[in-house]
């Protein structure tokens, strides 16, 4: 039992480290936009939804929309909605 115990906490410490590291929501987010970013999987991902529908139905702004976020992305200037940046590892 102590064993398992030990175990759980391990997993929580990793689960808490992937989930505040910056560099893990950056590349999450590259990923996302450049396997669907025409479909705004990374405009939900970033919270940001309104734009992320308007993605969904215009297929990325005629993939013009796509390629724009994908640079921007790659400079590191992509925001959440609480204008933080997706900060590159």
């Amino acid at each position: 039992k102590q064993e398992a115990l030990k175990l759980s906490k391990k997993r929580s410490k990793i689960h808490y480290q992937i989930k505040n590291d910056p560099g893990s929501k950056w590349t999450i987010c590259f990923l996302l936009c450049f396997f669907g970013g025409n479909f705004g999987w990374h405009r939900f991902y970033a919270g940001k939804v309104i734009t992320g529908i308007l993605y969904l139905f215009t297929l990325g702004f005629v993939f013009i929309g796509t390629i724009i976020d994908l640079y921007i992305i790659l400079s590191g200037r992509f925001k959440n909605k609480n204008d933080e940046y997706f900060v590159r590892p």
